[in-house]
């Protein structure tokens, strides 16, 4: 019996032993990791494709639109449980980044809209993304001018 313990007690140490001389590895890039990027406040209820705003309320709303649209809204309902921050609505027009419009998102509340010049030769797939101040995308909306 006292040679299984003492059996046992020298395995057990030689495991330790060997664990403690296993070599960690430290990182040498010299990079520290990012935290991760803080949840935002902000979040959309609605958002609209439209030919025009009115009282704060889309007009026009549509999936597509002729290709002598003319100009093209884009109008978001922004909800705000934080402090004051801004949004941004990034045109995309096939793929290619158009235009970058910065919007106040101040209140609870925030009927924001931005609008973009569609020449008639502009046919094609319309994206918007709307990105809070972190560069969260809050949401995307696609049109098709035809």
């Amino acid at each position: 019996m006292v040679k299984l313990i003492a059996v046992a007690f020298l395995a057990v140490t030689l495991v330790v032993t060997v664990s403690a001389q296993t070599p960690v590895t430290p990182d040498t890039t010299g990079k520290v990791p990012a935290p991760p990027a803080a949840k935002t406040a902000l979040s959309i209820e609605k958002m609209a494709f439209c030919t025009g705003v009115q009282e704060k309320e889309p007009v026009g709303e549509a999936a597509e639109f002729a290709a002598g649209v003319g100009t093209l809204y884009f109008w978001s309902n922004v909800l705000n449980s934080g402090p004051e921050s801004s949004v941004k609505h990034v045109w995309y027009y096939n793929g290619a980044e158009k235009a970058s419009v910065d919007l106040p998102a101040r209140y609870t509340r925030n009927r924001v809209w931005s609008s973009k010049l569609v020449p008639p030769e502009s046919t094609g797939e319309w994206k918007v993304e709307v990105i809070a101040e972190n560069g969260e995308v809050l949401g995307t909306k696609t049109c098709v001018v035809k």
